[in-house]
């Protein structure tokens, strides 16, 4: 994509006679047919500065046509960028929300898991101790009433 700057500097073609003009017309509407939107627009811009009576400071500031449509051209690309800042601006906002929401969950995942691991712990000793519990009442024979004999 040309700038501002490359269309106004651009070199003249070769030759000002009106052979030089018509084959570069020629040229200019070859690329029109090809659809190149931005081929054409650099090929008018050197024409303009080709001709006699329009030199390179200048060609801005007596074709105000030209003028509206680089303006207008201008303004559009802003547009798009701005619309396109302001998608990812919210997507991007939205992902924050759904990290920070993500750490928030990480946190209370791992805290589970420290209480689970105590829970486990818990649960070992308390089998152990119920291990232990049970033999000690395998060493005892019941007799009459409730009363107990050690073996």
């Amino acid at each position: 994509m040309s700038t501002f700057l490359e269309i106004t500097t651009a070199e003249r073609p070769a030759g000002n006679n009106v052979e030089d003009l018509a084959s570069y017309s020629e040229r200019i509407k070859e690329e029109k047919n090809n659809n190149n939107n931005m081929s054409v627009i650099n090929s008018l811009a050197e024409a303009f500065k080709s001709s006699k009576d329009v030199s390179e400071e200048n060609i801005f500031a007596k074709n105000t046509g030209l003028n509206i449509f680089v303006s207008n051209f201008i303004d559009d690309k802003q547009d798009i960028v701005d619309n396109i800042t302001k998608v990812i601006d919210e997507k991007f906002g939205s992902i924050d929300e759904k990290l920070y929401r993500i750490d928030e969950l990480i946190d209370k995942f791992a805290t589970c898991k420290a209480e689970n691991e105590q829970l486990k712990a818990k649960f070992n000793s308390l089998k152990d101790e119920n291990y232990i519990l049970k033999n000690e009442l395998n060493k005892f024979n019941p007799l009459v009433f409730g009363l107990f004999k050690k073996k």
